[in-house]
């Protein structure tokens, strides 16, 4: 081969690398743009469902989250809008398969703040069909009763603290007095005779100081 023909066939393969990466570049470039096609359906859509023709509506929203597969917010809010079309055209079932597909799309802890991507007329109903389906992000859990009842026991009044001491040595003091503590076991067992005799005795021998 001669030293021309070499030349050329360099050449020749440095153009077809150029050529190559040119169209990759372009192509990739042009994979990035929104299709302003698909855009113009999820405005349509979105007009639709506003105007209560949810038929109508869930037809170009279908292709709209189609078409809008690479933009996650987007597609996200047409899936919305198309779990809420059918919610009011009472399919449950493709409500929640919808519902389902914005959870595997965002995640879960994401898909409540999508109610600001959506008309404020039926945000209630999103947030509730969130519950219903249990899709919503979770709860912080609520603190236990126990714990409550400590900090009550740390912030109990003076006065109550003082009211208990006292109710405590009326009590022990109700214990020492053996005629209030026999009438005391005569309310808690009425049926035995010795108490009422014992009660008696205990009557009679305090007269008898008395005087």
């Amino acid at each position: 081969m001669g030293k021309r023909k070499f030349i050329n066939l360099i050449s020749f393969i440095s153009l077809i690398a150029i050529a190559s990466s040119a169209i990759l570049l372009s192509s990739s470039l042009f994979s990035q743009e929104i299709d302003p096609f698909y855009l113009k359906l999820l405005t349509r859509g979105e007009k639709s469902f506003l105007a209560q023709n949810y038929k109508e509506a869930a037809k170009e929203l279908e292709i709209a989250a189609f078409g809008l597969h690479r933009e996650k917010k987007l597609k996200a809010k047409a899936l919305v809008y198309l779990s809420m079309c059918y919610y009011y055209l009472k399919d449950m079932e493709n409500c929640e398969n919808y519902l389902r597909q914005v959870s595997e799309l965002v995640g879960r802890e994401e898909i409540a703040s999508l109610e600001k991507e959506i008309d404020e007329s039926v945000r209630f109903d999103f947030q509730k069909l969130l519950n219903h389906f249990k899709l919503a992000p979770e709860e912080e859990k609520e603190i236990p009763l126990k714990i409550h009842e400590k900090a009550e026991a740390k912030t109990k009044p003076p006065e109550q603290k003082t009211r208990t001491k006292t109710q405590i040595r009326d009590k022990a003091r109700v214990e020492r007095d053996p005629v209030k503590n026999l009438e005391r076991n005569i309310k808690a067992r009425p049926r035995n005779v010795s108490l009422y005799c014992e009660l008696y005795k205990l009557h009679i021998r305090n007269s008898n100081s008395e005087l």
